[in-house]
């Protein structure tokens, strides 16, 4: 699956949600998760595989660590420990089965029956989840003294891995409520530590979708004026689902997000149609090389897109956030 490393450049890769484990790493993990990437990018396989179960060793219940690690040793020709690794990446619940299916580090265990059967698995976690999916209401923040006669812009925001909803709203609620926003923050739905983390794009879909639905029934909402943005694994989500859905947004603003240029990539026609992209990233961040990429790809196919980028700022918000939010919604919203 595509890696979430500071150069992506390839076409292929490994985990696109690594990162998202990242997240509130200690230092010492941060280090082996670079090395890791470099070790993968220059395909080293064995090196890769000995950071890879040095982060899985870190946190055993991280579903991604083991996903990765069934990457490197398919890519390094051993289907045996590829395949033990995939399904432990599932016992740890990793439920992605349609990423699984185009992920190119996977081909050589395709003809497999036991990859059969361990997509197959994945399908029918992947179901149960949506079950409840539509049982965990988001949150919504309306700005103070919204007229209910007039349809409100809506700023769509996911959460970061291991958190909650209110972390991102208490994020966007100033600057929401001086652009007369309505703010939507839905739950992932794995439990992650004391909060929550997306997993599968196709769980973080159908729970973006019921939070659109959920908005548009209580409240006017302007549709031309709809705003999907994220932080972290929040932002990766929002880079995927922003492309796939870009009828539905006039703006997209990732932030300390990786691009995923499999699944975020954009068409290859029809770019006047596409939302803006108003990415936001620190120079120190691990995501800055991918963001860069996402920068080039999408002014080479006409996207309406811009890179700020901070400098000295790791995996965070720039300190003058408010300010950098102001112009992230100026640049979507046409201001």
């Amino acid at each position: 699956m595509k890696r979430m490393t500071q150069t992506l450049a390839v076409a292929t890769g490994l985990a696109g949600v690594l990162f998202f484990a990242a997240t509130g790493f200690a230092q010492s993990s941060q280090e082996i998760l670079s090395d890791f990437n470099a070790a993968y990018n220059a395909k080293q396989w064995d090196r890769a595989a000995e950071l890879g179960l040095k982060l899985f060793l870190f946190d055993s219940r991280n579903a991604t660590h083991a996903y990765n690690l069934a990457c490197v040793y398919a890519l390094k020709g051993d289907k045996d420990n590829a395949i033990k690794w995939l399904r432990t990446s599932v016992e740890r619940g990793f439920a992605d089965s349609a990423y699984v299916r185009i992920d190119a580090d996977l081909v050589s265990l395709r003809t497999l029956p036991a990859f059969e059967a361990i997509l197959k698995s994945m399908d029918e976690r992947l179901a149960a989840l949506m079950k409840n999916a539509a049982k965990a209401e988001p949150l919504i923040v309306v700005p103070p003294n919204l007229d209910k006669q007039k349809a409100a812009p809506l700023i769509v925001a996911l959460h970061p891995f291991g958190s909650r909803p209110q972390w991102i709203v208490d994020h966007w609620r100033t600057v929401a409520a001086e652009a007369g926003a309505i703010i939507v923050a839905p739950r992932a739905l794995n439990p992650q530590g004391g909060g929550f983390q997306w997993g599968a794009v196709q769980e973080a879909d159908f729970v973006l979708e019921h939070a659109l639905d959920v908005a548009m029934k209580k409240h006017k909402i302007d549709a031309k004026r709809i705003v999907l943005t994220g932080f972290s694994q929040g932002g990766y989500m929002a880079f995927n689902l922003g492309m796939k859905h870009a009828d539905l947004f006039c703006g997209v603003i990732p932030s300390a997000g990786n691009y995923n240029p499999v699944l975020a990539a954009p068409p290859s026609s029809n770019a006047d149609t596409l939302p803006r992209f108003f990415i936001m990233a620190g120079d120190q961040d691990g995501v800055i090389g991918s963001n860069r990429v996402a920068l080039q790809e999408y002014e080479a196919a006409g996207v309406r897109v811009k890179l700020a980028v901070y400098p000295g700022v790791g995996h965070a918000y720039p300190p003058n956030r408010d300010e950098e939010l102001r112009k992230a919604l100026k640049f979507v919203f046409q201001d």
